[in-house]
């Protein structure tokens, strides 16, 4: 798309974002939120939405903030297994955190 609009004067870019702190991902992390890893990753829709605007124009594909950038490209380069273990694990340990709580 940006190939076909670029000799119109129109830019296209591709924003993949990573988490952002909103209700909907407090919902699915469900009291982690608050964990060191999640507040060093996870930015307010503020700092998520400054960040954003300033790749405008800069590239025709972003994640829009450099620690969900980070988090990409370690995941190009990681081996899709350790990805899943990594998301069963968490998903285990909330579903302790569960049946703990009920």
């Amino acid at each position: 798309m940006d190939y076909e609009y670029s000799g119109k004067g129109i830019t296209i870019q591709c924003l993949c974002p990573g988490p952002v702190a909103t209700d909907m991902v407090s919902g699915i992390l469900k009291g982690e939120e608050k964990s060191p890893v999640s507040q060093f990753l996870i930015p307010n829709v503020n700092l998520y939405t400054t960040a954003a605007m300033r790749t405008l124009g800069f590239s025709s594909h972003t994640t829009g903030y450099w620690k969900h950038a980070m988090c990409y490209l370690m995941g190009q380069y990681t081996n899709p297994g350790v990805t899943f273990l990594a998301n069963k694990f968490l998903h285990g340990k909330q579903k302790l955190e569960k049946e703990k709580n009920a």
